[in-house]
């Protein structure tokens, strides 16, 4: 047990931990699909510290079950702009003064976790076990089905001229779209439930699998997408979740890694080349 300060709803919440080691972005981790289902442990100590600019939400609303941080600071003076805010509004539990540091260490040691945050004044130990043990594993739930949208949308008139990319939105961040639109692209954002024809219409240059939540293994119509969509031979993108949809799709398999760390600070190393980038992941 991890006591703390709430500062987000005064609700309780439940899913599975994941740390975060970056030290900007929680608005964006927030608001990222990819969360969804999930209590985030931010590694970094200071968190709330330079407030919330709404153009940078990747989304209409966050998708975090909760979030648990060493310090919540409010630099800014305007509530509209401040962490807590939005995630009162949204109705996320959050907590602070945790040593989340430890907790990162709790969950290298000992791989995934399922864990709920207890509403303000719920301290019986035995209950809040009770509680975890109850909560639905990670990988027997649907998560791209809720964060998906129920139809597509285009971006873009079609008398700009420049490729048309279709996404498949898995949990789509409205930064994917945004760089797809500087770059001279029309996009055509598509529900997971898309078929063949729809994203592999004769006006689609390419087309992206976006990232989003949940395990690949159980996204059997997805899978089938990607390879028609490689049979095709249209251009391919696949973005985390969507990387992994194409690489099962390819014939590789997924397994869920001992625990979850997800930050902007990962050294990922080309074998062939010996080069070493910084990567978000």
């Amino acid at each position: 047990m991890f006591p703390g300060i709430a500062f987000g709803a005064p609700v309780a919440g439940q899913g599975d931990l994941v740390v975060n080691t970056s030290q900007t972005g929680y608005q964006e981790i927030a608001t990222d699909p990819s969360y969804a289902g999930q209590l985030v442990v931010m590694t970094y100590p200071l968190i709330g510290n330079y407030g919330r600019i709404h153009h940078d939400d990747q989304s209409e609303q966050p998708w975090l079950r909760g979030l648990i941080v060493a310090n919540a600071t409010a630099a800014v003076l305007d509530d509209a702009r401040q962490l807590a805010t939005m995630l009162r509004e949204a109705g996320i539990p959050a907590i602070a003064g945790v040593d989340t540091r430890a907790l990162a260490r709790h969950l290298r040691s000992n791989g995934c976790l399922r864990a709920v945050l207890t509403a303000p004044g719920d301290t019986d130990i035995e209950e809040a076990r009770a509680l975890a043990k109850d909560v639905t594993r990670w990988e027997d739930q649907d998560f791209v089905a809720q964060v998906s949208p129920a139809g597509p949308r285009d971006v873009g008139d079609p008398s700009e001229g420049g490729p048309l990319v279709a996404i498949l939105d898995f949990g789509l961040k409205t930064n994917i779209v945004r760089s797809l639109r500087k770059r001279g692209a029309r996009v055509r954002v598509l529900p997971h439930t898309a078929t063949a024809a729809q994203a592999l219409a004769p006006d689609v240059d390419g087309v992206v699998f976006s990232p989003g939540p949940g395990d690949p293994a159980r996204l059997d119509g997805p899978v089938a997408l990607a390879r028609a969509v490689i049979a095709d031979g249209r251009p391919l993108l696949g973005i985390c979740l969507g990387h992994q949809i194409i690489g099962r799709a390819a014939g590789a398999n997924t397994r869920r890694l001992p625990f979850g760390h997800h930050a902007a600070n990962h050294p990922v190393k080309d074998l062939e080349t010996g080069l070493v980038q910084v990567t978000a992941q």
